[in-house]
C-alpha cells in the first residue's frame, strides 16, 4: 500500500494502529530495530531540522493515546503550515484528512454550517481532552489551526460543539 494511502486511513479514521507502526517504522531509518526512542529521535530531528518548535512536542508513543502526550497548539500550526506551503507532499497530505461534514472522524462536526465542507482537520480525542487541527478555506480566506481542549468538565459533545462554535465565530461564518 503505498504511503500517502496508509496516511489517508490514519487520518481519516484516526486508525492508532496503522500510526504506531509507521511512527516505529521511522526508526529504521537510524537503527535496526524499530523501537520507540529511535522514533522518537527521528520525529525530533525532522521538525527540528525544518524549524519548527520541537521543545513543546511530547511524545510517548505514535498514536497520541498516552497520556503522557502532550504538544502545543503553536506546534500543530507550525507543522501545517510547513505542510501546506513547503512540503512536497503538501497535497497528499491535505487529501488525507477528513473534511467536516462530509467524511471520516469529521463527519458529524460542523455539518449544516457554512463551515461543512471548508474544514480539512485531524481530530484527536481521549476522555478529557478533544483537539481538532488543520485548515479552513473560505471564499475570503484560508486559516491554519489548532484547538485542544484538556481535562474538559462535562460531556463530549458539548465540548465538540464548544468548538464548532469557535471556529464559527473566529472565521465570521455565525
Amino acid at each position: 500500500m503505498p504511503l500517502q494511502d496508509i496516511v489517508k486511513v490514519i487520518n481519516e479514521r484516526s486508525n492508532n494502529h496503522y500510526a504506531e507502526h509507521v511512527f516505529r517504522y521511522l526508526a529504521l531509518q537510524d537503527e535496526p530495530v524499530a523501537t520507540l526512542q529511535g522514533a522518537l529521535r527521528v520525529v525530533r530531528r525532522h521538525w527540528a531540522e525544518r524549524g519548527l518548535p520541537v521543545e513543546q512536542l511530547y511524545m510517548y508513543d505514535g498514536s497520541g493515546l498516552a497520556r503522557a502526550d502532550a504538544v502545543s497548539a503553536e506546534f500543530f500550526v507550525a507543522l501545517l503550515d510547513y505542510m501546506r506551503t513547503r512540503s512536497t507532499a503538501g497535497e497528499a497530505f491535505f487529501r488525507s484528512l477528513p473534511v467536516a461534514g462530509r467524511s471520516g472522524t469529521l463527519s458529524g462536526v460542523l455539518r449544516g454550517t457554512s463551515l461543512q465542507g471548508r474544514v480539512h482537520a485531524k481530530s484527536g480525542s481521549l476522555t478529557g481532552v478533544r483537539a481538532y487541527a488543520g485548515y479552513i478555506d473560505t471564499e475570503e480566506k484560508s486559516y491554519t489551526f489548532a484547538v485542544i481542549i484538556n481535562h474538559y468538565a462535562g460531556k463530549p459533545r458539548a465540548a465538540m460543539r464548544a468548538i464548532e462554535h469557535f471556529l464559527l465565530t473566529c472565521v465570521g461564518q455565525e
